[in-house]
């Protein structure tokens, strides 16, 4: 799964996401106010992940929902009471596929945990702007290397970016991800309804 000579893996601990890029904060606020109410580094933990991989992968090269599962019972073990599990974005998914996986048996790929594990280790489960539906701009990512997030950079950098990083590169890049592939939009008519498809008519519109 790595390239010869090249290892990347995400970083651990609460720095891994308290901040991004100096004052740009992203889990630093809810940190502070967690431990302004007395929790600390025995009460909560950061479990970060390689968000570039496809949620299977994840186990597969580095235990991440082993470790999860560990990091929960053994906090369940040492406080006598249940986790709470906070997640963002991705997280939102890569939390549900840790729900379904721990309680799957291990002769199948799962965790092992028995059908009660989640009842009896986590209170709830917080999701806070999560991919449960997927996410819109993954599709043109994948098929044209285009995201919303560079499009906007397009008027201050554009010129540099497709030079160093252009669609073509991007795209290539963005396809060995299994992470977006696991973001593509869900839904269609059992979930929305009838006429959610694009290609559906009525008397006064036309077909796209």
């Amino acid at each position: 799964m790595d390239p010869d000579n090249i290892r990347v893996r995400s970083a651990q601990g609460f720095e891994a996401a308290d901040n991004f890029i100096a004052t740009y904060w992203v889990w630093s606020k809810l940190i502070e106010n967690l431990a302004d109410v007395g929790y600390d580094g025995t009460s909560m933990s950061m479990l970060s992940y390689d968000w570039r991989l496809g949620y299977e992968y994840l186990e597969s090269r580095d235990g991440y929902f082993s470790k999860l599962k560990a990091a929960i019972e053994t906090h369940h073990k040492t406080s006598g009471e249940k986790a709470v599990l906070v997640s963002h974005s991705m997280g939102g998914t890569v939390c549900y596929y840790f729900l379904q996986w721990v309680v799957t048996d291990v002769k199948h790929g799962g965790g092992g945990g028995g059908k009660d594990w989640v009842e009896r280790h986590v209170h709830s489960f917080v999701n806070i702007a999560g991919t449960m539906l997927g996410v819109p701009k993954s599709i043109p990512a994948l098929l044209s290397g285009e995201l919303k997030d560079i499009a906007v950079l397009m008027p201050q950098i554009g010129d540099l970016l497709e030079q160093f990083f252009g669609r073509r590169v991007r795209k290539n890049l963005w396809n060995t991800w299994g992470s977006l592939y696991g973001m593509l939009p869900k839904g269609g008519d059992a979930l929305w309804g009838s006429g959610a498809d694009l290609g559906e008519t009525t008397d006064s519109t036309p077909a796209v």
